[in-house]
């Protein structure tokens, strides 16, 4: 009787039966926290893969090396491959009846080189008379060109990705100066498409020297 009862007693009523079943298999609590691991460590692999397929694209992005400089506390950039060099202005010969932006020109290793002031070129807000301290000559096949500035920076390399188009309502400067605005708001000028303006040729000033 007692071994009837007893039998009748371990089978009794369902949550009785899932805790039987339990007993008779101890490892279920283990195989569920071992099913999570696995899927924690392929979201963690997952990740990780991620991760390093950005660090790969990033690597392998186009840079783009420019020189930046500073106009009335704004920065400006050219790219390197356009400057033929930066250089102290110690003196500048003023050249009458010339546009206001030719500040004069400089004997340059026996070159004589325009300056050309960047904000009166560019109609940029007037912040005073230019500083006459540094001196960025760029030069093409046919024109050799130097632009004031305030102060030269550094030379950096940025993403090209980064660089956005701009229109020209951009603190007035015309639109066929710019090449665009990197992401920390510098100023990316186009050398080519500044010499090729046709006030530099208007001025007389570059088929003179």
């Amino acid at each position: 009787m007692s071994d009837y009862q007893s039998e009748k007693h371990f089978q009794t009523g369902p949550a009785q039966s899932n805790a039987n079943a339990d007993l008779l298999n101890p490892s279920s609590d283990q195989a569920e926290i071992d099913t999570r691991r696995a899927q924690v460590n392929t979201i963690l692999v997952n990740r990780a893969a991620l991760l390093a397929r950005k660090k790969i694209a990033k690597s392998r992005e186009e840079m783009l090396e420019i020189v930046r400089f500073l106009i009335d506390g704004q920065n400006y950039a050219f790219e390197v491959s356009q400057l033929r060099e930066v250089c102290t202005l110690a003196q500048i010969t003023q050249i009458p009846c010339t546009p206001e932006f030719i500040v004069g020109v400089v004997n340059l290793r026996g070159q004589i080189i325009p300056i050309v002031d960047i904000r009166t070129f560019m109609n940029l807000p007037d912040h005073g008379p230019p500083i006459f301290n540094k001196a960025i000559v760029v030069e093409t096949e046919d024109v050799c060109v130097g632009f004031l500035a305030d102060e030269v920076v550094r030379a950096e390399k940025v993403a090209i990705s980064s660089i956005q188009r701009v229109l020209s309502s951009l603190s007035g400067i015309t639109a066929d100066c710019l090449r665009g605005i990197t992401s920390d708001h510098t100023i990316l000028l186009d050398v080519s498409l500044m010499l090729a303006n046709p006030r530099l040729y208007a001025s007389g000033i570059l088929n003179s020297v």
